[in-house]
């Protein structure tokens, strides 16, 4: 049996974008976070993933008896997903794929654009709605989507990579630039009139929920029955009415 396999980019603003492709049998497509890659670029992806406590998803997109066949996906799909040392893609793949292709090193000038590959070209909606129904296609096999859970169950029952994932995940979110990008795409959302409708009238559906007016009641008598912020809620109360009051 000959397959495809393609790792994603698993840090929270990449989108699970495609990141490397390859063709293979046995365990040859696990065998990269485990035992290492010769692709430099992409171990260096590898080390800095496992530094920070990530686990790049590997999935296998493609299977087949002939191996003519799994070169001529692997070629395919990098072709689609395109390649950061030749300026047209995510990959870090250093050459074309498919039998017999030789490999290449990556130059300083190669190297230079996978930052701006990382942030300008997959945000390009064109390519990534490409891109993403290439995933789709691939991934909705019922044998992509038996083993995509089997990894995901296998990853998160691990106590030590549940808790690192998650960290990292924590990590990543915390960051200024996170926090600026989730304002601004709020900000975008709330922008539009209809999108901002909605979320109003869910939420007022949420808010006149029995069980939510219930947990709000017994919210408010909980903080009551606290002397302290009994204490500062009065006080408050005392400084709105002087104020209201002030001619």
């Amino acid at each position: 049996m000959f397959y495809v396999y393609v790792y994603y980019d698993p840090r929270p603003l990449k989108l699970n974008q495609p990141v490397y492709v390859g063709k293979g049998t046995g365990d040859r497509d696990i065998s990269h976070w485990s035992k290492g890659s010769h692709n430099k670029p992409f171990q260096d992806f590898i080390s800095h993933l496992k530094q920070r406590g990530f686990v790049s998803p590997c999935q296998r997109v493609f299977e087949t008896e002939i191996e003519g066949e799994a070169f001529a996906k692997e070629v395919e799909l990098i072709t689609l997903y395109g390649r950061r040392n030749t300026n047209t893609g995510t990959l870090f793949n250093l050459t074309n794929g498919g039998e017999g292709v030789s490999g290449m090193r990556k130059t300083t000038e190669q190297k230079a654009v996978d930052g701006r590959f990382s942030r300008e070209h997959w945000q390009d909606p064109k390519y990534r709605a490409k891109v993403v129904a290439s995933q789709q296609q691939a991934q909705g096999t019922s044998e992509a989507r038996a083993t995509k859970s089997k990894n995901s169950k296998a990853t998160w029952t691990d106590p030590e990579v549940r808790q690192k994932r998650a960290e990292g995940i924590k990590s990543s979110r915390n960051t200024e630039e996170s926090k600026a990008k989730t304002s601004a795409q709020a900000k975008a959302q709330w922008a539009n009139p209809e999108y901002a409708a909605k979320q109003k009238a869910n939420n007022k559906e949420i808010a006149n929920r029995e069980e939510v007016k219930a947990a709000k009641a017994a919210a408010t008598k909980a903080m009551w029955a606290d002397p302290i912020r009994r204490e500062k809620m009065l006080e408050a109360r005392r400084i709105k009415k002087i104020a209201s009051d002030a001619p």
